[in-house]
């Protein structure tokens, strides 16, 4: 019997080695979604082949391609002492980004009207950093109100931009196309919340554990973020206009393209 030989030859004596942990497989579901989030991902890229390019949804793909690379994302932030300066320096530079690809979608549209803070680029920048500071300031804010895991923010603020962007036109668009084209109203809409729930939501990777500490959950936490954002938005966009104008920092706008 197994008893009777000596220890060191015992399978599973107290001198053996421990086995390896057992690595469970991914559940199906979550293998199924994360490829579905990976073709997400993919799909604004082919705006690219269009004519003219479109460009802006691009920082939708960054999104997706950072979560990917959430980990060693998360280990390197973690030797940053303030998560909430990080937060803040990274809203800042992901909303950069952002604006770089819409006024890069504008400029090749050679569009007369630009959806921008101003058609060149320099002044446009300065001008919507007070936008993304006031984002940082209202979700800094609402982290100690409530908890607000990643999706949370993404969704909370990608539905706000279904009513700011160009003033709700883009809402009332779809709106107007549900009946006859559903799915392309579903498109429109899914195209807003992309668009502004990446930038938030890139800032937030890696400190997601360090940033929303509270315990608190409930239906009311998307409508009080998404008000947070919108008024402390409006507020830092006003302030820095305000400074940017007394400075002589905002050039009378000329066409894009010039």
């Amino acid at each position: 019997m197994t008893n009777d030989l000596p220890a060191d030859r015992r399978p599973f004596s107290s001198r053996s080695e421990p086995l390896p942990p057992v690595v469970a497989e991914p559940e199906p579901r979550r293998e199924r979604w994360r490829w579905w989030l990976a073709l997400s991902g993919i799909l604004p890229l082919f705006g690219l082949r269009q004519t003219p390019p479109t460009t802006a949804l691009i920082i939708y793909s960054c999104f997706v391609a950072v979560w990917f690379a959430r980990t060693p994302l998360a280990r390197l932030l973690s030797r940053v002492k303030s998560p909430r300066l990080a937060f803040v320096a990274l809203m800042l530079a992901w909303g950069w980004i952002a604006e770089l690809l819409a006024w890069t979608n504008e400029y090749l549209a050679r569009d007369p009207n630009p959806a921008l803070f101003h058609p060149q680029l320099g002044p446009d920048l300065l001008l919507v950093s007070g936008l993304f500071l006031g984002w940082a300031a209202a979700w800094l804010v609402a982290f100690r109100l409530a908890a607000y895991p990643l999706r949370s923010v993404f969704i909370a603020n990608g539905l706000l931009g279904e009513i700011i962007e160009e003033n709700g036109v883009v809402a009332r668009a779809a709106l107007a196309v549900m009946g006859a084209n559903p799915l392309q109203s579903l498109i429109m809409v899914l195209y807003v919340v992309a668009l502004y729930g990446a930038v938030p939501g890139l800032a937030m990777l890696g400190l997601e554990p360090r940033l929303s500490t509270s315990t608190r959950r409930g239906w009311w936490r998307v409508p009080v973020a998404m008000a947070l954002v919108f008024v402390s938005g409006k507020a830092g966009a006003w302030i820095i206009r305000i400074a940017a104008d007394a400075a002589g920092l905002v050039p009378p706008p000329r066409p894009i393209w010039e």
